[in-house]
């Protein structure tokens, strides 16, 4: 395709393209502003021990990641999540809970991650805690009848009520909303530019190959 019949097609439709752009801009401001904000609060856990392993012995160092992402998954289960309803007192149903809230393992560090999303900053600090709580519990073992609880898990930062939503972000929505549009008009244009030239360059071939006739002579 020749780029300067693209280009000549985009000024020719000039108009046409950024009204689109600007109509789809406006659409997606409007509606951004009218979702609900959502917060992002987070808590922060360390696992102590790996796999039963107490101390800071080696193998409970390179256990400790997986028994990180042992309790992630854990997290997930029901019992877990009912009891995270319970604690904070969350107006859920545990598949509710479980889109608003995440447990991540890292697998490189002994640390794990719970983010718990609402659109009340309160509830969000308050169902990541309560989640950071039940693990902890879940996680405490005693190895001896009567031998003080050991904790695989300990809370290093507690959730706090976020100050700052999350989103929607209604100015950068429009723009990522607006540009993506342009580009999708300009491959839209790039197309039927490409079939035009196609056709007319097919036709082009036709016409030269039809044999031409050379008339009659007259003579004196």
């Amino acid at each position: 395709m020749d780029l300067r019949i693209f280009l000549r097609a985009v000024w020719a439709n000039g108009l046409a393209i950024g009204a689109g752009v600007l109509i789809c801009a406006g659409l997606v401001y409007a509606v951004s502003t009218t979702l609900r904000r959502s917060y992002v609060a987070e808590a922060r856990l360390v696992v102590e021990a790996g796999l039963g392993l107490t101390g800071s012995s080696t193998d409970a160092v390179l256990a400790a990641p997986l028994v990180g992402q042992t309790y992630a998954l854990m997290a997930t289960t029901r019992p877990v999540l009912l009891d995270v309803i319970a604690r904070a007192g969350l107006a859920l149903d545990p598949v509710a809970l479980q889109q608003r809230i995440v447990v991540a393992a890292s697998l490189n560090t002994p640390f794990m991650t719970i983010t718990m999303t609402d659109a009340d900053p309160a509830v969000a600090a308050a169902g990541a805690n309560a989640m950071a709580e039940a693990l902890i519990e879940v996680a405490t073992t005693r190895s001896v009848v009567g031998a003080p609880p050991t904790q695989l898990l300990k809370s290093v930062e507690p959730a706090t009520p976020p100050t700052d939503y999350s989103g929607p972000r209604p100015l950068l929505n429009t723009l990522l909303s607006a540009s993506a549009f342009l580009v999708a008009l300009l491959m839209l244009l790039a197309t039927v530019v490409y079939l035009r030239e196609s056709r007319t360059e097919t036709a082009g071939a036709r016409g030269g190959g039809r044999p031409v006739s050379a008339g009659k002579v007259k003579t004196a």
